[in-house]
């Protein structure tokens, strides 16, 4: 009995005190474009920031996760974070437009007005980015010799540097042996990879943001002395020309595989074996370095001056136009000549 009275008191005091206690509205809202999809980006920490929000775009503020005891009621909405409320609504989605870019802190107060004693009610602020264009990232990844033995040979690609200048990036994409499938997709900007044959190797990575724009670049790696695989080679030549005053110290690597360390005066030569199709080679002089991607059918040149590195490839030369009309004009008036003459024939 005394066990009943015990239980009796302590429900109605639960339901005494149960009213009073705060915190009973808890405010949520997330950004969804028209379809449906959120709009949101997150931080290398976690932190979620909402955008990037495109000026003019028609946006839902939704806010169907707010929860309370008693039913929410009202919602009041500050967009451009003046401390005054823009919209009051009854239901939790409201679409809304910003006419300028910038950065908005947005406030909810989800508020239910059957709370005991006169009401309940809950804020919460994020912040929003609204831009006037969304810039796609930049992809960008160095390789590395990890390790080798006599049947394989494994690379580390970083990449660490690739960045989104308006954002964060969502996903790395790799490509490590050139068939255009995909190997790996998620977050991981560093990652190793193992080639058991010999060849040549085009290590594509692809960078995507949050704003589903994409970048992507390449690298060309040449594996070589492994007992399985053979290499598809053909002669070529690197032809270095020195802009600068006096002589320059150069290394180049070419395809992640040879390394030669020159001196040049004002112009050398080197023979390479070289893919027949795409190739890589890697510059460094004074201070400067420049990358460059060429096809192993093409001799390539490369110009080093005191201000920058630039290659030169040479190009099969077709007709202009200024040129293809003259040679028209001149066979039509050749071809009616010859008309008039048999007519006066």
């Amino acid at each position: 009995m005394k066990k009943i009275v015990v239980l009796a008191i302590a429900l109605m005091g639960m339901m005494i005190f149960l009213p009073l206690v705060d915190a009973r509205v808890d405010a949520k809202f997330v950004i969804r474009d028209e379809y449906g999809n959120q709009i949101y980006f997150r931080t290398p920490e976690g932190k979620i920031i909402y955008g990037n929000i495109l000026v003019g775009q028609k946006i839902i503020f939704d806010a169907r996760d707010s929860n309370s005891m008693y039913p929410i009621d009202r919602y009041h909405w500050d967009f451009d974070g003046d401390g005054n409320w823009d919209k009051v609504t009854k239901g939790p989605i409201v679409y809304y437009t910003y006419e300028k870019p910038g950065i908005y802190n947005v406030t909810l107060m989800a508020v239910a007005t059957t709370a005991p004693p006169r009401g309940d009610a809950d804020t919460v602020t994020h912040t929003v980015v609204v831009v006037g264009n969304v810039i796609p990232p930049m992809a960008r990844f160095s390789v590395s010799l990890y390790s080798k033995n006599e049947t394989a040979v494994t690379y580390l690609f970083n990449a660490s540097n690739s960045y989104d200048k308006d954002g964060y990036i969502r996903y790395y994409i790799w490509d490590f042996d050139g068939d255009g499938k995909f190997e790996d997709t998620g977050t991981n900007k560093q990652i190793m990879w193992t080639y058991k044959e010999n060849g040549y190797y085009v290590v594509t990575l692809h960078v995507t943001d949050y704003d589903r724009q994409s970048n992507k670049t390449v690298h060309v790696i040449k594996v070589a002395g492994l007992p399985n695989g053979s290499l598809n080679e053909i002669d070529g030549k690197i032809k270095i020309k020195n802009k600068c005053e006096g002589a320059i110290n150069v290394t180049i690597i070419l395809n992640n595989y040879e390394k030669y360390n020159l001196t040049i005066e004002k112009e050398q030569v080197i023979n390479v074996s070289v893919s027949p199709s795409l190739n890589e080679i890697d510059v460094y002089s004074g201070g400067k370095e420049a990358t460059f991607i060429f096809n192993g059918s093409k001799d390539i040149t490369v110009v080093i001056t005191p201000e920058k590195i630039y290659s030169v490839l040479p190009t099969n030369k077709t007709p202009g136009f200024g040129f293809i009309c003259l040679i028209t004009v001149m066979t039509f008036l050749l071809l009616r000549k010859l008309k008039n003459e048999k007519k006066s024939a």
